[in-house]
């Protein structure tokens, strides 16, 4: 919540709470029967409603105006973070274009549906810092005789 909100709440909120005094007046004018009093704390009652007013509209206005700050900051920390994932997008596919590796993970939730689906037994077991190197034919071969880098991570 910025200053100016915080100006309009509090002084919508104590010239409500002043209001309280003529109206006090007011009430005490009217059992005496006081016309002349009675007109002049509806002046003051007036006035400080008014001022509680102004107030109040002055902190819709800030927040508003807070609002939209808001607003334009989460745009663009959103367009912060798609050009980031952008760029890293670009990056991984430079890195797979230039480098000939595959690097694949499955994750847990696949592991559950490979097991489910019964296909778990074509699948390799692997440690999962073990890498292994794989031809054209798709033979593992070892990593000093392979022209074609190719990692799965499980």
């Amino acid at each position: 919540m910025n200053a100016g909100v915080m100006e309009g709440l509090v002084g919508a909120n104590s010239n409500m709470k002043i209001l309280n005094v003529p109206m006090r007046v007011y009430h005490e004018a009217e059992r005496k029967g006081d016309t002349a009093k009675m007109e002049r704390a509806m002046g003051y009652a007036a006035d400080f409603a008014g001022r509680a007013t102004a107030y109040k509209d002055m902190a819709e206005e800030e927040l508003k105006k807070e609002m939209e700050e808001n607003r334009e900051k989460e745009k663009l920390e959103q367009e912060k973070a798609i050009e980031k994932q952008r760029e890293e997008t670009k990056e991984f596919q430079n890195s797979l274009e230039s480098g000939n590796t595959v690097h694949v993970e499955i994750s847990e939730d696949g592991k559950v549906s490979l097991e489910q689906s019964g296909h778990a037994e074509n699948v390799p077991q692997m440690e999962p810092t073990q890498t292994k190197t794989y031809n054209e034919t798709g033979e593992a071969v070892s990593v000093e005789t392979a022209t074609v880098p190719f990692s799965v991570t499980v």
